[in-house]
């Protein structure tokens, strides 16, 4: 199946269940079955549920059946490797844009790209690279998106954190239409020249401005921060102010914000 909206053409494949949509598009990249040049277009593969759902950091994603969308967008590139390091901060705007577009529903994003609604997260982004590094070529970017919709019943270990978009079920036409949003969101900001995506960002943060919490390694091991958000850079970097000092920006990892005492 072939898709032509807001000028990207790609291929899309639905699926009722899966292992994970990203393994699988790593799968068919490394066999050859998609070609490595930039001239090849992106495929899409959407599934109901997954089996063995990767998040970040290897951690595993609930992907429960009938409940979800789980995406993988998978993008032939030729560029420098570097040239890349908004896309992670990207692949949030993009998320966000689709939910915000199709469904109404006002989100929130969580540094790096987690998406918040209501303070329960309801969508983790999982984005990885196929690299020639010996000529230093970004040669695919693959977008991979969970996004709980109305998912009810989560397992303790994210009971607590873990939310959805809202009660009602998702339809058979609301999965293909969401599907088709969140490619054609995706697609935009990987392959059109860069427009207020950073900006958006900025504005939809639900970190700026609060106290966190990080951690960093030291020669002693794990050493953790308190510190304030104070701003995200060009690249997506968050600025944290540590002491009345010290500013530092933070390019990956994970953080806590810190909810005050009352």
């Amino acid at each position: 199946m072939s898709c032509n909206d807001m000028d990207h053409v790609y291929d899309i494949e639905f699926f009722d269940e899966i292992d994970s949509t990203n393994s699988e598009a790593k799968r068919r990249i490394e066999s050859g079955k998609y070609c490595n040049v930039p001239e090849c277009r992106p495929f899409i593969l959407a599934a109901h549920s997954q089996t063995a759902g990767r998040g970040r950091q290897g951690k595993s994603f609930y992907s429960p059946k009938g409940t979800g969308v789980y995406l993988t967008a998978a993008c032939p590139m030729d560029c420098s490797i570097a040239s890349q390091v908004t896309l992670t901060s990207k692949a949030a705007v993009a998320v966000s844009r689709a939910i915000e577009g199709y469904f109404g529903i006002e989100c929130s994003i969580k540094w790096v790209n987690d998406i918040y609604v209501n303070d329960r997260k309801c969508c983790g982004i999982l984005c990885e690279a196929i690299n020639d590094y010996e000529h230093d070529r970004l040669r695919y970017v693959i977008v991979g998106v969970g996004v709980n919709v109305s998912t009810a019943e989560w397992p303790d270990e994210i009971a607590q954190t873990a939310g959805s978009l809202r009660k009602e079920p998702l339809g058979d036409e609301e999965f293909t239409g969401f599907a088709h949003r969140l490619a054609d969101e995706i697609l935009k900001v990987i392959y059109e020249p860069a427009g207020d995506e950073m900006e958006y960002y900025r504005n939809h943060s639900c970190v700026i401005g609060n106290e966190i919490t990080f951690s960093e390694k030291s020669e002693d091991g794990m050493k953790m921060y308190n510190a304030r958000a104070v701003g995200i850079d060009e690249n997506g970097g968050l600025i944290v102010q540590v002491n009345d000092r010290e500013t530092r920006t933070l390019d990956s990892g994970e953080i806590t914000v810190r909810v005050p005492k009352m």
